[in-house]
């Protein structure tokens, strides 16, 4: 973890410096050409910032979270900024977190961290789906073999996930980032829509789910176009009274729905 790639010499170098094999040159490696495709560049930006202490399990995570936050901002800084802030000022310089803000992330794995957690058995006892890669010399697909575990619990999680809406309960909500208020709309829609399954026989091509706010008492428009260009005009009569007015009395004239008209606001 000292560089962005792991080529095949530095592999070797490793291997050697480790006491694992007895020389460089002598032993064959095979399965890879002249070094591995994935690459360490966030490894490499986070030990530049906090050096060997990246590698602690409390380091580690911290990054974690980081990347995946910069991941899903995207280039919105500001937010990035943000959230480093609230979550790490104490642990975190404000120099390390604007060197950090600097770095960029994109792109998404192919395998989410969900999949590579599943929990299963094999030889090394139980064991999470990448421990059991990285202690075996099973390979992905062996491991997801009816053999071992990790299959069932793949198929449970899938089953979950892929469950009609038809199907679901009140506990299958639980897991959803939703507030009690709108668990209860979204709750009451579920049950509608299996009443319209049953009366018609078959399921509905979309379904729309319409929340409205409460209804204020004397509800009125603030700070309408008309109101701020009213303000505008009248504070202008101090300097030009006359020319001030005449504007005031076209502008009372027109109603709301005149200054919907982008046009016409930019013209007053």
């Amino acid at each position: 973890m000292t560089g962005k790639k792991v080529t095949l010499n530095a592999l070797k170098a490793y291997l050697f410096n480790n006491s694992i094999i007895e020389s460089k040159e002598d032993v064959v490696i095979s399965g890879i050409d002249a070094g591995f495709n994935t690459s360490l560049t966030s490894v490499g930006k986070f030990r530049g910032i906090l050096g060997d202490d990246l590698f602690t399990d409390e380091n580690q995570a911290m990054a974690e979270k980081i990347i995946f936050w910069g991941t899903v901002y995207g280039n919105d800084k500001k937010f990035l900024k943000e959230r480093i802030e609230n979550e790490y000022k104490g642990r975190l310089t404000v120099e390390q977190i604007k060197r950090i803000v600097g770095f960029k992330f994109n792109g998404w794995g192919k395998l989410s961290k969900a999949f590579l957690e599943l929990p299963g058995d094999c030889e090394c006892g139980e064991c999470s789906l990448i421990q059991a890669l990285w202690e075996t010399n099973h390979n992905l697909m062996e491991l997801l073999s009816e053999q071992y575990g990790f299959k069932k619990n793949l198929d449970a999680m899938s089953r979950d996930v892929e469950k009609p809406l038809t199907e679901w309960t009140i506990e299958d909500l639980d897991g959803k980032y939703l507030s009690a208020p709108v668990k209860r709309m979204v709750w009451q829609t579920m049950k509608m829509l299996r009443e319209v399954c049953e009366l018609t026989g078959k399921e509905p091509d979309k379904v729309f789910v319409e929340m409205p706010r409460e209804h204020e008492k004397n509800a009125t428009r603030k700070n309408s176009r008309k109101k701020k260009l009213l303000d505008l005009y009248t504070a202008l009569k101090s300097e030009q009274k006359l020319w001030a007015e005449l504007k005031i009395k076209e502008i009372d004239g027109k109603s709301e729905a005149d200054f919907r008209t982008k046009k016409l606001y930019l013209y007053y």
